[in-house]
């Protein structure tokens, strides 16, 4: 499905001031804040340093990317840093991804479950081993031990048949068979050997 926006005006149904964005230059995420939006420029107040290359003033082609209703709004741009803020122009009209359920494979991998929970400050540990896996998420098994609640920030280490991927993940809820679903946090850009992982298996 696609959008027509030639200018911000034509964004403000589904994109204003205040509106959680990411902007994806390279293969790097940076999360920010929209807080200007202004015929075809905008500002975004960065939420994280981003690497120096993109801090060094320079113009760069970018995507920003926000989640609408039904999809993933994709609109390029041009960007370049100003002191806590990325500013640009838009680059053409914006493209509406919908959302899809991403596949979920059985397949069973050795993990590493850790977490701190608040009122002990003393970091937890799981050896488990993984029900299912996606790209946005994993249900881990274990044969006895306690989950951590829902909620909770945890780090999950897959042990993929390339090596261990450490991937921070938000805690879903328990399941039936003593199992917990959580759903990754890392940006795509850190999820590679996961991705490479899921095609392989795909394929075989």
């Amino acid at each position: 499905m696609t959008q027509n926006p030639q200018t911000t005006d034509d964004l403000m149904g589904l994109v204003r001031a205040g509106t959680q964005v990411r902007v994806v230059v390279r293969s790097c995420e940076v999360p920010g804040v929209v807080t200007v939006l202004r015929d075809t420029h905008f500002e975004i107040l960065r939420q994280a340093p981003g690497p120096d290359w993109l801090l060094d003033g320079s113009i760069h082609a970018a995507s920003v990317r926000v989640a609408v209703n039904g999809g993933l709004l994709c609109v390029p741009t041009y960007c370049w840093n100003a002191g806590t803020h990325l500013r640009g122009r838009l680059a053409g009209p914006a493209v509406l991804l919908p959302f899809r359920r991403p596949p979920r494979i059985t397949v069973h991998l050795p993990c590493i479950l850790s977490w701190t929970p608040e009122s002990t400050g003393t970091e937890e540990t799981v050896w488990c081993e993984s029900h299912d896996l996606s790209l946005t998420g994993v249900r881990l098994r274990a044969p006895s031990g306690a989950w951590p609640p829902a909620g909770a920030q945890a780090l999950v280490i897959l042990g993929l048949p390339s090596g261990a991927c450490r991937l921070h993940s938000l805690v879903i809820g328990e399941g039936p068979a003593q199992t917990v679903r959580l759903r990754f946090t890392v940006p795509l850009s850190d999820r590679s050997a996961l991705v490479t992982f899921l095609t392989s298996y795909a394929m075989l």
